[in-house]
C-alpha cells in the first residue's frame, strides 16, 4: 500500500489553521507563506522560472525558543547562585559539583534561622497570652 494517503492525512491535519500569505508577487516570481496566525510550524513557497522551493521555519521557531529558554535558565541559574552566595561564603557552602549542591547547603543553614526566628515568636506569643513582659 501506497503511503501517500497517510502523507496526505498527516499534511491535512498539521496545516488545518494555516493561512496563506502572499509576500511577493512579479510574474513568474511568488513567494507565499503558509502559517498558523501565531506563525507555529510556518512553512514558505518560492517560485520562479522553472525553479520551486519549500522551506520550512519549523526548525528556526524552535532554535529561537530553546535559546530563550536556555538564556532564562541561565539566569535563573545565575540569581541562585548569587542568593547562595549572600547566605554564606564559598568556603562554606562549596561549588557546584556532581557531589554538592550549594544551592541546598544554603538552604539548610538558613532553615535553621527560620525554625529559631518562628521558636521566638511562638515564645512571645505564650508570653503575651499569658501576661508576662507587660509593663508595670
Amino acid at each position: 500500500m501506497s503511503e501517500y494517503p497517510k502523507i496526505a492525512a498527516r499534511f491535512a491535519r498539521e496545516t488545518a489553521g494555516h493561512e496563506m500569505t502572499v509576500l511577493h508577487e512579479d510574474g513568474l516570481y511568488r513567494h507565499l507563506r503558509f502559517a498558523t496566525p501565531k506563525g507555529y510550524y510556518a512553512f514558505d513557497l518560492v517560485a520562479w522560472k522553472h525553479k520551486l522551493v519549500i522551506t520550512e521555519r519549523r526548525n528556526r521557531d524552535l532554535d529561537r525558543a530553546l535559546d530563550e529558554t536556555v538564556r532564562e535558565r541561565d539566569f535563573m541559574e545565575s540569581m541562585a547562585d548569587k542568593l547562595a552566595y549572600a547566605v554564606a561564603p564559598l568556603e562554606d557552602i562549596g561549588e557546584h559539583s556532581s557531589e554538592n549542591c550549594p544551592w541546598q547547603n544554603a538552604l539548610e543553614l538558613i532553615t535553621p534561622a527560620a525554625e529559631v526566628d518562628r521558636l521566638r515568636k511562638e515564645n512571645a506569643d505564650l508570653e503575651a497570652g499569658l501576661g508576662l513582659n507587660e509593663a508595670a
